[in-house]
């Protein structure tokens, strides 16, 4: 099946996804105190790869890091998960965008820097891949889940578990294609640009 029918069958599983990781982001950047106990728990695991990922200084294992962990996360956990009602795509893509706009209003506010310089530098050259590829992993996820519950018109339910689970093989090729893209950019691109954007401040 190819993906641009997948994407087609699905965009409106495709849009709500897109919209709950938006009203994350909103609310983790306009809410960040009260989010401040959650996001800290959230962040520990990130804290942990930062770390190594500093002391190692290496781009490339900085982005086999990131790509192991967004595999791990994106490709294996979502859609296992997905299976329980579709609750868990939803929550880990509500989380993800609340992290990023908890994080984006947290470098702005304590480093006094423009929020749309922060999005151009530090969160687009790679997210504007990593983000959409999550987001459809997910909303396949979710598929898989409501399915469960409501199957697909004419479909008896173990029908309906098949179909999807044949929509997401090349789904699963095409984001693990497109998170290794970019967790290059990740580890490559994106830590220059933000050096060379924070030293222009100096």
């Amino acid at each position: 099946m190819r993906i641009g029918k997948i994407l087609k069958a699905n965009y409106r599983y495709i849009l709500a996804m897109t919209l709950i990781f938006f009203a994350g982001a909103g609310l983790g950047g306009i809410d960040r105190h009260a989010l401040h106990p959650f996001m800290q728990s959230q962040l520990e695991h990130l804290k942990t790869i930062a770390g190594d990922i500093k002391q190692r200084n290496n781009p490339l294992y900085t982005t086999m890091q990131i790509f192991f962990n967004n595999f791990e996360v994106g490709i294996i956990y979502v859609p296992l998960l997905g299976i329980f009602f579709g609750l868990f795509p939803i929550f880990m893509i509500f989380t993800n965008g609340l992290l990023v706009g908890y994080v984006v209003s947290g470098i702005t506010t304590e480093m006094h820097l423009s929020v749309w310089k922060v999005l151009l530098f530090g969160i687009l050259p790679h997210g504007i891949l990593e983000i959409p590829a999550f987001i459809f992993s997910a909303s396949i996820a979710m598929k898989l889940g409501f399915v469960m519950i409501r199957p697909i018109p004419a479909m008896s339910r173990g029908q309906s578990l098949r179909y999807v689970v044949h929509e997401y093989i090349p789904v699963l090729i095409a984001v693990s294609a497109v998170l290794l893209v970019a967790a290059c950019i990740e580890g490559f691109v994106t830590p220059v640009l933000m050096h060379a954007f924070l030293l222009q401040r100096q």
